[in-house]
């Protein structure tokens, strides 16, 4: 799944891949490296592929996704009136084992459906986008917002909301994400939050890439 040919040194490779540890988008990684810019991004969602490969699969299951929903919360700014603003559900968030795991809704889900079969999940919070007129391939997480999927359960979830937080900090760094591979970002943050010793970040992957070579 990892290995293929590429022109990378060595020491290139090392130094890509200690940049993608500490949190570097692939941009950066090509400006400090000297790296082509699509040779750097290839190689980190190549990355991202081995990491979500390592995670189990889950999905929202569907009697907690609503087709679309309706909020009146925003204010036009010329009138002063409220607007009815849409919002969609993208994926989920919930506990298990002592980790945090993020579940697609079965709309993305069926856009990588070639990663096989995932377990159907209730999730305790909802991960919602809101929805602006035209239809766009990518994610833009500044309209991207955290609610409980339970009421009454705002005391259970602080790890959950910790794990959001956390997330979103670093998802802000990308210029939008594309929907298609919006699940990888989604398992590097679960990797990432999950041990967050970047020295032992660091061992974790490479192991895995050893192995992937075998």
């Amino acid at each position: 799944m990892y290995e293929r040919k590429s022109r990378l040194k060595p020491a290139q490779r090392r130094e890509l891949l200690l940049l993608f540890v500490g949190g570097a988008t692939a941009r950066a990684a090509a400006e400090i490296t000297g790296v082509n810019r699509n040779t750097s991004a290839d190689f980190f969602m190549r990355l991202r592929k081995l990491i979500a490969s390592k995670q189990p699969d889950f999905v929202v299951g569907p009697e907690f996704v609503a087709d679309d929903l309706y909020l009146r919360d925003s204010v036009n700014k010329r009138t002063g009136r409220p607007v009815v603003v849409k919002r969609s559900p993208v994926f989920g968030l919930f506990r298990r084992d002592g980790r945090i795991h993020t579940a697609l809704v079965p709309a993305l889900w069926e856009r990588v459906a070639d990663r096989g079969d995932a377990e159907p999940v209730h999730p305790a919070g909802m991960v919602f986008t809101l929805v602006r007129k035209g239809s766009s391939s990518t994610f833009d997480m500044t309209h991207f917002f955290y609610a409980n999927a339970v009421d009454g359960c705002a005391g259970r979830t602080s790890d959950i909301v910790n794990f959001w937080s956390q997330a979103k900090r670093h998802l802000y760094r990308f210029n939008g994400i594309q929907r298609d591979a919006f699940h990888l970002f989604l398992k590097e943050c679960e990797w990432r939050f999950q041990q967050e010793d970047h020295g032992k970040l660091m061992e974790q992957l490479e192991g895995w890439i050893a192995r992937s070579k075998t």
